[in-house]
């Protein structure tokens, strides 16, 4: 990683670390608790998503959502409306 990232990820630890310590001052627990289950959930599913072996589109070669199985949204639109014209 360059310096930069690593400098930036840091921070944003140290952000993380600052705001535990203000929610714990400045909530009282049943807050404090749903404010840490909110953000473990965001955490765990941000994890989820980034942890997913990404495929690409076939025709486009961009990464596909994980509904998606060989092509993309985008181009599968553009497929039926090629079909459609053919006909």
């Amino acid at each position: 990683m360059s310096d930069d990232l690593n400098a930036r990820k840091e921070d944003l630890k140290k952000n993380i670390k600052n705001l535990v310590q203000l929610i714990d001052e400045k909530f009282d627990t049943s807050q404090s608790i749903r404010i840490y289950d909110n953000l473990t959930r965001t955490i765990k599913e941000e994890f989820e998503k980034l942890s997913q072996p990404k495929t690409n589109c076939k025709s486009c070669g961009e990464p596909l959502d994980l509904w998606e199985k060989e092509i993309c949204g985008p181009c599968k639109i553009a497929d039926d409306r090629y079909s459609e014209e053919e006909d």
